[in-house]
């Protein structure tokens, strides 16, 4: 007995330390993330731009055929959040970034706060901590600024209120994140679907109507009440991102993570805590909502196979599979024996999703690592930005692209200084990925001087990016990001007129800027 007693007490320490070096590990990285005056992707500095203009009145959609190329496919709300964090707290690239990280703590918090409730301490820590290697496996994406970390939380609140058996704070709750959700993502809600068939059968037809009639104002309010957020104009860019078509190889890809590192896991842990799969046949309610998670599951395979996602679009499941861990699932005491060789069938399991999950979660935190470590970096480019802002404090100016992509992140500084954005890498990727390319009026745009000056990154000529379209599912394919017409109008319309480590600072023509000053 003395022996056995030992035993349980290392497996609970263990347990133990693992969480707090896990969950620890999450809470530091998404912090110091958050603290970095840099992003890790074009589509981060765009969301913070576009928040902060939000915040300020300026227009969030614009036309398709604007001369202006800043718009996203995103839901107003990710602006409308993420622009209540630049205005508390001023605008800042932390301050543009903070909301995604609180929201990824923050669903980890609240499933483990449901899962203690429902299996215990030690169980709730062993599938937190899977969650979390699961969050982890994904670098920045559990606590970047765009959705996902917003949709994480959402899903996990919802578990929340639905499991804690209060119908009204349940049916406020819920109507609230499945609006908030739809306009997080056109597709949001989906991740919500289990918890509405929970709901439903928890307390009835009603309550459900009055959580949707509650929804259907949360969807509605940014477009009723912020007159620089246009419904129309939102629409058509959703209609423009659905020609970017589907990929195959992501598909498939994102079929067999779900399967291979959310299916199997899954159905080991209740394995191990001896569910009863009989109840599958029986139980109405755990039937209902099995069969609306593999609903959500291939929906969201679906919408994660668009060219430019990925298996991050599964992460909810696995919040949302937590439910099936409750203790009202599993067989009674003495309906079955202990199997004589659960510690190996753990141990197995327990190997199975490290070896499935560790290796990418240590590449993807070596990376996130590298990103905030170089800080004389991120002090240099950005004193470089401050040195441009404070000699031409009465001149248009705006963030260009040409050499690194990294120095071109720091944009979001020079539209907290300007409230000014005329073009945006990821907004043209998302246009000419359709078939729009940039229109007449922008190079008429550039032709006419409204951007005084650029800040131009070194180390590649003028608007000369090019964009690797891998992350569309074309291996390899690297295209220039602007057309030559749109850069010969720049170079036609603007000289440089100064060198500096990081940047180059180029001015319009007309305005007789340079004097020979550059060096």
């Amino acid at each position: 007995m003395k022996d056995a007693i030992t035993i349980q007490q290392l497996g609970r320490g263990a347990v133990w330390s693992v969480s707090i070096a896990l969950c620890g590990w999450y809470a530091a990285i998404a912090a110091a993330y958050a603290w970095s005056a840099t992003f890790m992707d074009f589509t981060e500095p765009q969301i913070a731009v576009l928040s902060y203009l939000c915040r300020q009145g300026k227009e969030v959609y614009h036309t398709l055929n604007s001369p202006e190329r800043y718009a996203s496919i995103y839901g107003p709300m990710l602006f409308i959040l993420n622009g209540a964090c630049i205005a508390l707290m001023g605008p800042s690239i932390f301050s543009a970034k903070i909301g995604g990280a609180v929201a990824g703590t923050a669903s980890l918090v609240l499933l483990f706060i449901v899962l203690r409730k429902k299996i215990g301490t030690l169980p709730a820590l062993i599938l937190t901590d899977y969650t979390v290697l699961m969050y982890l496996r994904f670098s920045q994406h559990t606590f970047w600024n765009r959705a996902d970390p917003y949709l994480l939380f959402l899903t996990a609140l919802g578990l929340w209120a639905v499991t804690g058996k209060k119908k009204l704070a349940a049916t406020a709750v819920m109507g609230l994140c499945l609006g908030v959700a739809c306009n997080l993502k056109v597709h949001g809600g989906m991740y919500l679907l289990p918890l509405l068939v929970l709901f439903l059968f928890e307390y009835g037809c009603i309550p459900l109507c009055v959580a949707g009639g509650i929804a259907c104002l949360t969807i509605a309010t940014p477009f009723l009440f912020w007159d620089n957020i246009s419904l129309i104009n939102y629409i058509a860019f959703l209609g423009n991102a659905a020609k970017h078509g589907l990929s195959i190889d992501i598909f498939l890809r994102t079929g067999t993570f779900f399967l291979t590192c959310i299916c199997l896991p899954v159905i080991y842990g209740l394995g191990l805590i001896r569910f009863d799969f009989r109840l599958l046949r029986t139980d109405r309610r755990l039937r209902a909502y099995a069969g609306a998670l593999l609903l959500t599951a291939a929906l969201a395979m679906f919408f994660g196979s668009k060219q430019g996602a990925g298996e991050y679009h599964l992460l909810p499941l696995v919040i949302l599979a937590a439910y099936l861990f409750d203790r009202r699932h599993t067989r009674p005491a003495g309906a079955q024996a202990r199997s004589p060789h659960g510690a190996l069938v753990a141990t197995v399991a327990a190997v199975y999703v490290l070896l499935q999950l560790a290796p990418a979660a240590v590449e993807a935190q070596r990376q996130i690592v590298k990103t905030v470590s170089d800080r004389d970096y991120e002090r240099g480019a950005a004193a470089e930005i401050r040195h441009a802002l404070k000699k031409y404090p009465d001149r248009t100016v705006e963030m260009g692209y040409g050499g690194p992509a990294e120095l071109a992140y720091f944009r979001p500084l020079v539209v907290f200084a300007q409230n000014h954005c005329f073009i945006d890498a990821a907004a043209v990727m998302d246009l000419e990925r359709a078939g729009l390319g940039i229109p007449q009026s922008t190079r008429q745009y550039l032709a006419q001087g409204r951007t005084e000056i650029f800040l131009i990154p070194r180390g590649g000529s003028p608007f000369g990016t090019s964009v690797n379209y891998s992350w569309y599912g074309d291996i390899g394919m690297f295209v220039p990001l602007f057309d030559d017409t749109f850069k010969k109008t720049f170079l036609d319309n603007y000289e440089l007129i100064e060198k500096m480590r990081y940047y180059e600072i180029w001015g319009y023509k007309k305005l007789k800027l340079g004097n020979n000053t550059c060096r």
